[in-house]
């Protein structure tokens, strides 16, 4: 399977998990919808393969709905417990990590390099996935105030960069 093919699944299974957590209206009863099966998010990533891909320079469809449904998460995840946060975690990292195999598969396809400002943050994001299943809830809900802002500021940084390169192609 190509790389290409890989994101596009991986784009697939996030999209898929942000529409079925978006079936419920309370907020912290979402855990249950949003942690579906790998088998299950497998068997819609076949439909996800015909996602278009950028088109005219800017970000396609699948990473602004990746990264909206990365603001829900968040969102939904400073109103928990630091229990149910800790109990959703391996939710987010794979929705993190989804989203950053997305945006860098992005620049790839536009044959942008990162500079060293977007390579620190993307370390940071990725160094916070590894960190948080050694924390304990208390720890996790402390912590998350910091990550989402790594997170925010990343979703910014590459809406900007992807912006500009629009800018470019006309």
């Amino acid at each position: 399977m190509s790389t290409y093919n890989c994101l596009l699944a991986m784009a697939g299974i996030v999209i898929f998990s942000a529409c079925q957590s978006r079936g419920s209206e309370s907020g912290v009863g979402q855990t249950a919808a949003a942690g579906t099966t790998t088998a299950a998010r497998r068997d819609t990533s076949g439909a996800m393969a015909s996602m278009p891909g950028m088109s005219g320079g800017t970000m396609d469809s699948g990473t602004n709905t990746m990264m909206d449904s990365m603001r829900i998460e968040m969102a939904r995840m400073d109103a928990m417990t630091p229990s149910q946060m800790k109990s959703t975690m391996a939710t987010h990292r794979q929705m993190a990590g989804n989203m950053l195999a997305q945006m860098n598969g992005e620049m790839r396809s536009m044959n942008m390099t990162a500079d060293p400002a977007w390579t620190a943050l993307v370390d940071s994001v990725r160094q916070d996935l590894v960190h948080m299943p050694d924390l304990s809830g208390a720890e996790l809900k402390a912590f998350m105030t910091a990550h989402h802002a790594r997170m925010q500021r990343l979703m910014a940084m590459h809406r900007e960069m992807m912006g500009k390169m629009a800018g470019r192609a006309k």
